[in-house]
């Protein structure tokens, strides 16, 4: 027995519902009641078309789309990381002051007039002096080059000393990028494993499913009645069995309970206390709606089931709707049987369902001692009788 899809093949889809909570802040106006009434009838029209949904659309598998294509979703660590590297200052090697020249003789030589040229003393005497001049300035020099190479060498220490920081962050943050990087191609390595591997499950199902195989059957059918969409309200949650011999599909099927339906039909404004009114439905039209719902989920289940049979492997549908209530006084959690029906292929597919009346279901109702014509699993236990499926195509009852 089937009780419900795989993790990878549960797909639940749920209708976007709007509902009134006490939270919500209603300005009493007419704007208001004209839009909560409006939302109150498309939420009763929903159920009151439930079976209306079904028609016109296929109901089948769609393989490829159940295939998941999906890039993976994280971005390479190395754009958040090339942020952050061009984030880091890297020094510019600083313009170092130039080395003075070197003092040239040249320059020094000593202007001699024909005095000097005619009295040696003379010319002696300006030759030292120029000499002097020269090896002054020589020195001069030597203390001049040392000051620029004691203060190139201040501007080079400080480079280096800041290009070694940025070189640290820099190395810092590409062992971090390296390791993120690392990570992200494992977890990119495990997330297209997983996908492949989920994708190649999928084509399992599909050739399992088209080669008749019985669980792939029941695994199928889970996936249809899974993309059957309702009122987020109502519960999704069934139990399926296939047994081949008869082509026969039991469906065990948790319907919603009245409580579970909108109530709401109209909101007026009353000017005069300047207050919205609420009208709900009666009594009597709750019921009528309930019945009505129940009916068309069953009936629409099994217009999904057949309509998505791909390879004529179901030949009967039998339909459970069950309820969840508490038993008294343990507390503990029973369920009622509300609907048990069962149909072949041949005679529901020879209704028009689209001619029928909401209103009056008589057409259907077969009142046969019977409590359920079929039985999906131990959660239907309370439901067993010794009906022989065997005996006729079609039964349908409504237990009140």
């Amino acid at each position: 027995m089937n009780q419900g899809a795989a993790p990878l093949f549960h797909r639940y889809d749920r209708e976007e519902h709007r509902a009134i909570s006490d939270n919500d802040v209603m300005i009493p106006n007419l704007a208001t009641a004209q839009q909560r009434t409006a939302e109150a009838r498309a939420r009763l029209e929903q159920i009151e078309n439930l079976l209306f949904y079904a028609f016109g659309k296929k109901h089948a598998v769609n393989w490829d789309e159940l295939k998941c294509a999906e890039k993976f979703p994280v971005c390479h660590p190395e754009k958040q990381y090339r942020a952050e590297f061009n984030k880091i200052w890297i020094p510019a090697e600083p313009e170092y002051y130039p080395l003075p020249p070197k003092p040239e003789a040249r320059y020094f030589k000593p202007d001699l007039n024909i005095f000097d040229k005619l009295f040696n003393f003379l010319g002696n005497r300006k030759r030292k002096h120029a000499k002097e001049l020269l090896n002054k300035a020589k020195l001069l020099h030597l203390q001049k080059q040392e000051e620029v190479k004691h203060s190139n060498q201040l501007l080079r220490e400080s480079y280096k000393r800041k290009l070694e920081v940025a070189r640290t962050k820099i190395s810092i943050l590409g062992e971090e990028c390296a390791k993120e990087t690392a990570l992200w191609e494992e977890q990119q390595t495990a997330f297209y494993k997983e996908q492949q591997a989920y994708n190649k499950r999928v084509d399992m199902l599909k050739a399992n499913y088209l080669r008749a195989d019985v669980n792939a059957i029941s695994e199928y059918n889970v996936l249809v009645l899974s993309n059957s969409k309702y009122p987020e309200t109502f519960p999704k949650d069934f139990d399926l069995e296939y047994r081949p011999a008869d082509k026969l599909l039991v469906v065990g099927y948790m319907l919603p309970v009245p409580e579970q339906l909108p109530k709401l039909r109209e909101v007026k404004y009353i000017a005069t206390r300047n207050e919205l009114e609420e009208y709900f439905l009666s009594e009597v039209q709750q019921a009528k709606l309930y019945e009505s719902a129940i009916y068309q989920i069953a009936l629409r289940t099994l217009q999904e089931l057949f309509e998505a049979d791909q390879i004529e492997a179901l030949q009967r549908i039998a339909f459970n709707g069950r309820v969840k209530n508490l038993e008294e006084p343990n507390g503990k959690i029973g369920y009622t049987c509300k609907v048990s029906i069962i149909f072949n292929r041949e005679e529901f597919e020879a209704i028009n369902l689209s001619d029928i009346d909401f209103s009056n279901w008589s057409w259907l109702k077969y009142y046969s001692p019977v409590q359920a014509v079929a039985q999906t699993g131990p959660i239907d236990k309370h439901f067993l009788s010794s009906y022989d499926l065997a005996v006729s195509p079609i039964y349908f009852k409504v237990i009140k």
